[in-house]
């Protein structure tokens, strides 16, 4: 930017992570959660959170690792809610009992999201290292007794868990809740040879579709699933705004490093607040220039593609996990759904 360039806007979306210790060991962590990084914030975090409300930001998510397990996470919450922002909690749900369920409760949070990676006990076990799958669930319920009238349960795929989504399915179905459905990202300590296929991508969509179609669960897709399909989808599903890392979100870890996206690995990481403060930082496009200017970036069928400007080449995590650069995300329902149609014509 420069001086006569207009004041960029600030984003509306920060995700901040307040510790990265974690009584789990996700398989597909990509945070690798356990232990406290080096040079966490802790309450300084809330210097932060006056910067990010400074900025315009209207929602902040606080997560971890898992968040309970960072002193102050009650003090950072109320900390965005006294700001006058929309508060998100993500937890595990393992140490959420009906004390904690109840201060939660108090906070006014958007929603509260318990992750479950599991739809049995033992896919649970294999993914999340503990058992925790009637844990979670207790969680659930407690936050619901609470009073939380907006809860998410979110269940990140891998091919360790996928053929359990119609369990999933079931155990969701007719529930007061959102089921949010994303996909692991090769990042962390996550082994390369669980991302989902392509094949099992499109296998994914279809059942997504007939979830969504029957009308049992409230199902909802995170950024890393769709793309302008070509073949009758629900509203909400048929339309992509272009990855929005960088432009209207922004990732936070707790030792001040910023990303981003805070979906996205070490080889993203911009700045850090120790360093730099966060206007600073947002206002400097050369450290997002790979986001903001993404058309530029684009390759192989992403750079052809007839939508290339809207979408903006899909997910950045997916692209880089699948090819190695922002550019090309082959993890696309319209491309999928392009070929097979090619492939009928050509029979």
């Amino acid at each position: 930017m420069t001086s006569s360039d207009p004041p960029r806007s600030g984003p509306v979306s920060v995700v901040l992570e307040v510790t990265n210790r974690c009584n789990l060991s996700c398989i597909h962590c990509g945070s690798s959660s356990g232990r406290a990084r080096p040079g966490e914030m802790g309450g300084d975090l809330a210097a932060v959170i006056g910067d990010i409300a400074a900025l315009g930001c209207t929602t902040v998510t606080l997560l971890g690792g898992e968040i309970l397990l960072c002193r102050e996470w009650e003090t950072l919450a109320n900390r965005v809610r006294d700001l006058g922002m929309d508060l998100i909690v993500v937890t595990n749900g393992l140490l959420v009992d009906d004390a904690v369920a109840a201060r939660l409760a108090s906070l006014a949070p958007s929603t509260v999201g318990v992750s479950i990676d599991g739809a049995t006990a033992e896919t649970y076990r294999a993914v999340r290292g503990a058992d925790g799958l009637d844990a979670s669930l207790a969680a659930l319920s407690r936050l619901a007794d609470a009073g939380l009238g907006a809860l998410t349960a979110i269940t990140c795929f891998h091919r360790l868990n996928l053929r359990d989504f119609d369990r999933f399915v079931d155990l969701f179905s007719g529930k007061p809740l959102t089921w949010q459905v994303q996909i692991a990202g090769k990042a962390g300590r996550f082994p390369a040879d669980l991302f989902v296929t392509l094949e099992d991508y499109r296998w994914l969509w279809e059942r997504i579709l007939s979830a969504k179609e029957a009308g049992d669960v409230r199902l909802a897709t995170m950024d890393d699933i769709g793309y302008f399909p070509l073949l009758p989808a629900p509203p909400s599903m048929a339309s992509w705004p272009g990855c929005q890392a960088g432009i209207s979100v922004l990732g936070i870890r707790s030792n001040g490093d910023v990303l981003p996206c805070l979906s996205l690995g070490d080889d993203f990481v911009v700045a850090n607040l120790r360093e730099r403060a966060l206007a600073g930082i947002w206002a400097d496009d050369a450290l997002f220039e790979r986001f903001r200017d993404k058309t530029r970036h684009l390759s192989g069928a992403c750079a052809a593609c007839d939508v290339r400007e809207s979408c903006r080449g899909g997910c950045t995590e997916m692209a880089w996990s699948a090819t190695g650069s922002v550019g090309c995300d082959p993890y696309c329902i319209r491309a999928i759904e392009r070929s097979r149609l090619v492939s009928k014509v050509l029979r």
